[in-house]
């Protein structure tokens, strides 16, 4: 709430009609433009939002849009068609300069000055060009615009103050209000009292039919399809989706893949076009912070058509601090190709690093198949430390398989400097596996090494034992080591449990690092 202006923009109103002074004549151009800047920026952000939510799985989406409205008026003529008399004394009125109308006030003569937007009738025809496209982007994305008008009852007795909206600016903003929110299927909560409008939009969304809709014929023309919903009851309005858009017949192009990524990774959920399991852990120090291992595992139906895998993917990675800011970011491009199994999913591992800052973060994870025409994406929390901390710090626990590994991982090698092993997603195991564990420590005080706890609690108990982590030198006088070690799961019967770490030297705190897994049947 704090950040609203910076993350949204807000539609301002014109300037006020009358000018008093040369400086605020001045002024009007830089206004007039802020006030188009504004209307355009609220427009793109509402357009991005209902762009995001088209890929969340959730079965009710709808945005919440807190404005005044804009001000413009899509049937307003141009401003050089219009049949303005002139009188003695006055300029000449043109749609590419800013000037004055000037008009008798008084019979002695006396006259006013109204300022005029330069452009008007070119910024009117773009906002409302701009509106139409999000409507529809809204309503093919089944995502519905509610309106909150935050000022509540507005009557004319609030225009024509000064510094508020004459009474057509006010009627144009409720207009648009209303209109955004009818034409997408939600609900316009103008010059209502907030008390009642606010628990209404609240039971709107909190209480709606989920209906099954199978088309006859279903064609995969990847084009939109109306739906329309009736009822036989009388006296009632149905509000619904308009349709859907239907999935293409065969593989995307790389750019249709591209796009989807970038789509999904600007949505504010999670899309669960594919399934996805990912981790990460900040393992080494950068320049400006830490360098990060990620691995996502892909997995999704295996193929009917064929015995072999072919798959151009597109992989991204965003990471965004708690305001939305973005710290860092990475794209690639991978080939992924093999022989499907006789049973179970198609499942890989995409392996690749980031430098991220040293601060906690939320990275988005996607990728977007070429083969499916899907795209999917997982949002994981990472605590980035600061390595140079006289404290001794844990940074993150890595956990993977002893032996080969299991799964093909693309690209090759890339973690090689990072961790010993291919990191694991999962966090369920059987008995008869035995796990490696690594844990990079790091440490400011002059002792040679860290003593290292490693324990596991739950539905049985592995004794805790305790290994010395040599260090090394590093940037700005702090050490560093690593915990590397197995860990074998016989011993505990199917259940659930924590591996706990902690890492102690001197009279530093504790560091502490749990992992929550189970062990199967």
């Amino acid at each position: 709430m704090n950040h609203l202006r910076e993350a949204l923009g807000f539609a301002e109103d014109a300037p006020s009609g009358i000018a008093s002074s040369e400086a605020k004549r001045a002024a009007a151009p830089a206004a007039c433009g802020m006030r188009f800047f504004n209307a355009r920026s609220s427009l793109s952000v509402l357009s991005n939002v209902a762009t995001g939510l088209s890929h969340s799985t959730f079965p009710r989406r709808a945005i919440v849009f807190v404005s005044q409205g804009l001000d413009y008026d899509p049937h307003e003529p141009p401003l050089d068609s219009r049949n303005i008399a002139t009188t003695p004394g006055s300029a000449t009125l043109t749609s590419q300069s800013r000037t004055q109308i000037t008009s008798s006030a008084s019979s002695d003569g006396a006259t006013q000055a109204a300022d005029v937007c330069p452009h008007e009738d070119t910024n009117a025809r773009e906002v409302t060009d701009e509106m139409h496209l999000l409507i529809e982007k809204a309503r093919q994305s089944g995502v519905p615009i509610y309106s909150v008008d935050p000022r509540g009852i507005t009557t004319n007795l609030d225009a024509n103050r000064d510094g508020t909206p004459d009474a057509k600016s006010v009627t144009l903003q409720l207009d648009f209000l209303r209109n955004i929110a009818d034409s997408t299927g939600g609900a316009a909560m103008v010059n209502r009292n907030m008390t009642q409008a606010i628990p209404d939009l609240v039971e709107d969304n909190g209480s709606f039919y989920l209906l099954g809709y199978y088309p006859s014929p279903f064609v995969r023309d990847g084009q939109f399809h109306d739906v329309k919903v009736t009822v036989k009851r009388p006296g009632v309005r149905v509000r619904s989706r308009v349709g859907y858009t239907a999935p293409k017949t065969g593989k995307t192009s790389s750019a249709e893949a591209k796009q989807t990524l970038e789509d999904v990774l600007g949505s504010a959920l999670p899309t669960a076009g594919l399934t996805l399991q990912a981790f990460a852990a900040p393992l080494a120090p950068s320049e400006h912070g830490m360098t990060t291992a990620v691995t996502l595992e892909v997995s999704y139906p295996m193929p009917s058509d064929a015995p072999k895998i072919a798959d151009d993917l597109q992989f991204g990675i965003v990471a965004i601090d708690r305001d939305g800011k973005i710290h860092g970011s990475t794209r690639h491009a991978y080939h992924f190709s093999g022989t499907a199994p006789k049973t179970g999913d198609v499942r890989y591992a995409i392996n690749d690093t980031i430098d991220l800052p040293s601060q906690p973060l939320t990275l988005r994870i996607g990728v977007s198949s070429q083969a499916l025409g899907r795209a999917g994406t997982v949002y994981l929390p990472v605590e980035v430390i600061k390595p140079s901390s006289r404290d001794v710090q844990m940074s993150g626990v890595v956990i993977g398989f002893d032996g080969p590994p299991r799964e093909a991982a693309v690209p090759e090698g890339v973690l090689r400097n990072l961790v010993p092993f291919q990191p694991t997603t999962d966090r369920a195991f059987a008995r008869t596996d035995t796990l490696r564990v690594f844990a990079p420590v790091f440490w400011g005080t002059p002792d040679d090494a860290v003593e290292v706890t490693m324990s596991v609690s739950g539905d049985g108990t592995i004794p805790p034992r305790t290994e010395h982590v040599a260090g090394k030198s590093g940037a700005g006088g702090a050490r560093r080591g690593a915990l590397d070690t197995t860990l074998a799961l016989d011993s505990l019967a199917p259940g659930h449990y924590v591996l706990e770490l902690s890492a102690h030297v001197g009279s530093s705190p504790v560091a502490r690092r749990d992992v929550a897994f189970d062990v199967n049947k």
